[in-house]
């Protein structure tokens, strides 16, 4: 049964006394909701390209020496805080559904790369024996 238009203008009503506005985007003046705090995986894998994504320059830290072996860290702990400050989002569901499917990407890729590396390494380290020491079969 469809809503009428009072119907309607009450649940708009309660929606903005229950619910706390949507802040997102607005810098320092935005306050992440407490349902949104918590680690952010898709900030620490893909930490670069998560930060020009989401319009954070604090990403760009990584590149640092020495600073970038542990801002990755930082950016697992503060990510959701600095995407909800830098961006517009819809809702919170809006940014959920976002920083998962960074967090998919993130898991997929470096299990890719693991995989490349170890099999990389297997690669040269066969070739480099036959080279070595052809006597030797690997």
């Amino acid at each position: 049964m469809p809503f009428t238009d009072d119907q309607a203008k009450f649940e708009r009503f309660l929606e903005s006394k229950l619910l706390p506005p949507n802040d997102s985007g607005q810098g320092d003046d935005s306050r992440l909701p407490e349902s949104l705090r918590g680690l952010n995986w898709g900030a620490f894998l893909l930490n670069l390209a998560w930060g020009i994504a989401m319009k954070t320059p604090w990403a760009w830290l990584c590149l640092v020496p020495l600073v970038g072996t542990f801002w990755p860290l930082v950016m697992l702990f503060r990510g959701n805080e600095w995407a909800w400050k830098s961006r517009k989002w819809e809702s919170e569901e809006h940014f959920r559904k976002v920083q998962n499917k960074w967090t998919t990407w993130g898991v997929i890729l470096t299990v890719v790369f693991l995989v490349l590396s170890f099999y990389l390494a297997s690669w040269f380290t066969r070739t480099m024996m036959e080279v070595i020491a052809p006597e030797f079969k690997v």
